[in-house]
């Protein structure tokens, strides 16, 4: 059988077709993509099994069941990153499935969630159409354990060598584990927050004490504070003061006494214009950054996604830590993971060798430096070279704790409204502080 490998990544761009990032985790349906073959004879070759740090070598399995295709679900806001990107995952892949003569290795494009998203098929189409149910999944990581519990994914802990988990960063590895169970394989680190500044107005190291930032003359910080992402900030902010965000009935709660203090911190800020005015009106990263660029602010709340695009291109921008009551604030992060999803033992063996190629160390090193997403490989990060930023983003990762689970729309939400009410002056820190509580609380 003449090998096909299918690219609808690469259609979407051709078609233009453009997703926000910072829709990584809405619910809204997305139609299914159809998929077109597309000629690879301009693919650049990829090294398929590159040695890893600790020795270990991926080999292609013997397989005893003659397998012609492997279906894989991308979610549409995990392809659009890079075009080169999409070229180096093809490139990967077309090297994989050149191991085998008739295998065809198929990706589609499709939503995680809502009625037409994976895990309605995977729940639904087992009985009706498991033909065309995919053999492997990319997944956020906070939907793994759900997911696993419904056993739409099945475990790797016997298909993966047990030394691909040995380099993954601390949070990563939690991701991958539920329980005794191995349940999927993160390989891409996100929304990682931290700061960017203008090296030319603020010459010196920035500080990670928030006082002693605040106090540096003539600095400004713009931030989101009417959107998620400067929730995001309070909420690292709150945890620092040692808020909880479990009660004992084991529901999402916010503490009174750090919450205020959170407040607080910001309204100082704000009150002694070292937050800019303009933040009560901003919505997103992507405007924080716009309002930094002009030189209205000297630095900014900015995420990894956003400076491995934006900021290692700005003329005179560097970064810190983002600072927090007594030391850097440590990064809250989500991520993608790859999981197996097919009932047959045999395709699931093959799958997992698939994921085995695209991890090591070089291709996942490769493919997250031209995708600019932080790889969930410590050897994959430290692939891109000794730059600044790779050694930070490194030694952030070590830092770095998953977004709890606690924090969910409600929760959120009341935070970012008492974030908005303070920098915004319409409320004093405890009058926020008590209706985000109440609002929390509030069926």
């Amino acid at each position: 059988m003449q090998r096909r490998l299918f690219f609808v990544v690469y259609l979407l761009f051709v078609l233009g077709i453009s997703l926000s990032a910072c829709g990584l985790f809405d619910e809204d349906d997305a139609e299914e993509t159809a998929v077109t073959p597309v000629s690879t004879s301009s693919i650049p070759e990829a090294t398929l099994f590159p040695q890893t740090p600790s020795g270990a070598v991926a080999t292609p399995i013997t397989v005893t069941e003659i397998i012609d295709n492997l279906i894989i679900w991308l979610p549409p806001e995990f392809t659009l990153r890079t075009e080169t990107a999409v070229n180096t995952l093809s490139a990967q892949l077309l090297a994989f499935s050149s191991q085998y003569p008739n295998l065809t290795v198929t990706t589609e494009i499709k939503a995680v969630n809502g009625p037409g998203g994976m895990l309605s098929y995977l729940r639904t189409g087992r009985n009706v159409a498991a033909d065309v149910l995919p053999d492997i999944v990319i997944l956020p990581v906070e939907q793994l354990p759900l997911v696993a519990s419904e056993s739409l994914i099945y475990p790797l802990n016997s298909l993966l060598d047990p030394v691909l988990f040995d380099d993954l960063y601390p949070v990563a590895d939690d991701f991958s584990r539920d329980d005794e169970q191995i349940v999927g394989y993160p390989f891409a680190l996100t929304e990682a927050n931290h700061l960017a500044y203008n090296s030319t107005l603020v010459t010196n190291t920035l500080p990670v004490v928030w006082d002693d930032l605040r106090g540096i003359p003539n600095a400004s910080l713009v931030f989101p504070a009417a959107g998620k992402d400067g929730a995001m900030l309070a909420l690292e902010l709150y945890l620092a003061y040692g808020g909880k965000l479990i009660d004992e009935a084991g529901q999402p709660t916010l503490e009174i006494v750090p919450l205020v203090q959170t407040l607080t911190m910001l309204q100082v800020g704000r009150d002694e214009n070292f937050i800019s005015i303009e933040s009560s009106n901003i919505l997103s990263l992507d405007q924080s950054w716009q309002v930094y660029q002009t030189g209205r602010a000297s630095m900014t709340q900015t995420s990894s996604d956003q400076y491995l695009v934006q900021g290692i291109l700005s003329a005179n921008t560097n970064f810190a830590p983002l600072a927090g009551p007594e030391d850097a604030l440590t990064p809250l992060v989500r991520g993608w993971a790859w999981a197996i999803s097919t009932p047959n033992e045999a395709e699931r063996d093959l799958a997992a060798e698939l994921i085995a190629s695209l991890i090591t160390t070089e291709n996942l090193g490769r493919w997250s430096q031209d995708a600019r997403i932080l790889p969930a490989r410590q050897s994959a990060l430290l692939w891109w070279g000794d730059d600044a930023y790779t050694q930070f983003s490194h030694n952030q990762m070590l830092r770095a704790q998953a977004v709890p689970v606690a924090a969910n729309n409600a929760l959120m939400t009341a935070l970012g409204t008492a974030v908005f009410d303070v920098v915004s002056l319409n409320k004093l820190p405890q009058v926020a502080a008590e209706e985000a509580i109440t609002a929390l609380h509030t069926p």
